[in-house]
């Protein structure tokens, strides 16, 4: 496939919730800087202008089909453009050039009668800051799941892992609708996968309505060669009391045939690209470009 493993899930990350939600958030990824003494993480920003490009292609084939692209590579190289961003922008940060540490430095460098300069007082920037998609990876055959809580209150944390034969993730929520996210992101990787392959079709799916309470957690951990491939609306989430409704994500391939064709095939080729990619970058192949040692939630 040629792609950058980590920046593949990452942009499933993106299309997956801007198909439940119809926007883009902020999305923290822990990107590691340890190749600068006592070096420790620094913010990959997921999203890009390519990226939402992409995933507002990919909600109007939803809806409308094929037939209204220009031609059916159009899609691949919107998400190649997509990943390109996301893999440039995470080497730049571990390389020292990211700007949410210095940004950091900057603001913690202010003494307590020192007037707030406006940059920290901005909208925008605010909103920038406001970490809605926390995600990391930690790729260690000893860790079988970890995770974390959302560091915003209507945000999500998202832990994953890529290993040889499965894609691991832990998603938690106040009650936002992990079971949902985590079945679009699964619908999304299975529709990334076929796009760079040359054999997407699209798959239709209307926009869900998610409860407001934040009374509770809502976790869901998946190995993604176990996960079930069609989700249901059936049963409301546990801890949900008005029954929110969740939407049919109808996979094109069966449980069996999808556990084949993403480890075979998916997962080991995003592992060799991943360590062509390290290794292009001046790290060791088992160095995560995109995961740093800790969640988006402190570093």
């Amino acid at each position: 496939l040629n792609v950058s493993p980590d920046a593949f899930i990452q942009m499933a990350f993106q299309i997956g919730f801007y198909r439940l939600f119809g926007r883009t958030v902020a999305t923290y990824e822990s990107t590691s800087t340890r190749g600068f003494h006592r070096g420790r993480t620094e913010t990959s920003r997921s999203i890009s202008d390519a990226s939402k490009l992409l995933c507002q292609r990919m909600v109007e084939v939803d809806r409308h089909g094929v037939s209204n692209l220009q031609h059916q590579g159009e899609l691949e190289d919107l998400f190649r453009k997509a990943v390109a961003a996301q893999s440039a922008y995470t080497a730049a940060c571990a390389r020292g050039q990211g700007i949410d540490r210095h940004l950091l430095g900057l603001r913690l460098s202010l003494k307590a009668d020192d007037e707030t300069p406006e940059l920290f007082l901005d909208t925008a920037f605010k909103k920038s800051q406001h970490w809605v998609l926390s995600t990391s990876q930690i790729s260690d055959p000893t860790l079988d799941v970890y995770g974390w809580g959302e560091v915003v209150p209507e945000g999500f944390g998202v832990a994953y892992s890529i290993n040889d034969h499965s894609i691991h993730f832990g998603i938690s929520s106040r009650n936002r609708g992990s079971r949902a996210l985590a079945d679009a992101i699964h619908q999304a990787l299975l529709d990334s996968y076929e796009i760079l392959r040359g054999k997407w079709k699209p798959n239709a799916c209307e926009p869900a309505t998610y409860s407001e309470s934040l009374d509770s957690v809502d976790t869901v951990v998946e190995k993604l060669s176990d996960i079930k491939c069609t989700a249901t609306d059936a049963e409301p989430n546990p801890a949900t009391s008005d029954g929110a409704k969740r939407p049919v994500l109808t996979p094109r391939v069966s449980s069996s045939s999808f556990v084949h064709s993403i480890e075979s095939r998916l997962v080991r080729t995003l592992r060799r690209s991943f360590h062509w990619v390290s290794a292009s970058a001046g790290v060791k192949s088992s160095t995560s470009l995109g995961g740093g040692s800790g969640s988006g939630a402190s570093n």
